[in-house]
């Protein structure tokens, strides 16, 4: 009995290996079909020396932009903290 359930327990990991990042890479690539990210024009962020010819990044470009969707990156791991530590500390009381 033991063996089959560690059997079990293998082929579950297995197909998690191999079934998540396939599915995975399906579906980011379905949902960049459909709305693709909005990127400016490459020279739109260069500044060309008149001189030389060599593009240099501007400064906005080298700057990285915070957005509310870019945030919500790290208080969803405080919203999760913070939901564990209510469920633990209300079982506990329960």
């Amino acid at each position: 009995m033991q063996a089959c359930i560690h059997s079990e327990y293998r082929t579950n990991q297995t197909t998690r290996k191999i079934l998540f990042p396939f599915t995975n890479k399906i579906f980011k690539s379905q949902v960049y079909a459909i709305c693709p990210p909005t990127v400016p024009n490459r020279e739109e962020l260069l500044d060309r020396d008149p001189k030389t010819g060599i593009a240099y990044p501007k400064d906005s470009s080298k700057v990285l932009r915070k957005t509310m969707l870019g945030s919500w990156r790290y208080w969803r791991g405080g919203v999760v903290v913070l939901y564990t530590w209510v469920l633990l500390i209300g079982s506990a009381w329960l």
